[in-house]
């Protein structure tokens, strides 16, 4: 039998009793946004916008303007990655967005109409997201002037059919 050496034995006891009294470090609880930032619903509501929008121009086709739309889409797919990227960093976690079903066949002239109201519809929310929360106003001011220019290329489209 092997004998034990004191010393190492006492080491040990302390090690393992001054373990036993100390309190393990709480995690963090997860900060709430504060009250001048946009709520989870709210964020993924937009997020689901978004990806409806960005697959109503994946799914258009307008002949020459087709390239023009798909790069409307990619700017849509960017306010996306933003959105996502704040939610993020608010809540700590991804978002986990429904996707809505993909747009049906419809004229092209139906789809640019709606396209032409839901981006009209994102610049008054952009503006008033901008208004309430002035943490992200420079975020929603770039949404905001892509949107205006989205909406106007639609025009111009809809002027050319």
């Amino acid at each position: 039998m092997e004998k034990i050496n004191p010393k190492k034995a006492r080491a040990v006891w302390q090690r393992v009793l001054q373990a036993k009294h100390e309190q393990p470090p709480m995690p963090r609880p997860e900060r709430p946004p504060l009250p001048e930032q946009p709520s989870e619903a709210e964020l993924l509501q937009w997020l689901a916008e978004i990806a409806a929008l960005a697959r109503g121009y994946r799914s258009m086709n307008a002949g020459r303007r087709t390239p023009q739309l798909r790069a409307m889409a990619a700017e849509e797919q960017g306010h996306y990655r933003q959105l996502a990227a704040l939610f993020f960093l608010l809540y700590g976690r991804r978002p986990q967005v429904l996707s809505g079903a993909a747009p049906g066949r419809r004229s092209l002239a139906a789809g640019l109409r709606d396209a032409y109201a839901a981006e009209q519809n994102a610049v008054r929310q952009w503006r008033e997201a901008a208004t309430r929360y002035p943490a992200q106003r420079e975020l929603f001011e770039d949404f905001i002037r892509d949107d205006r220019r989205h909406a106007e290329q639609l025009r111009r489209m809809m002027a050319n059919l």
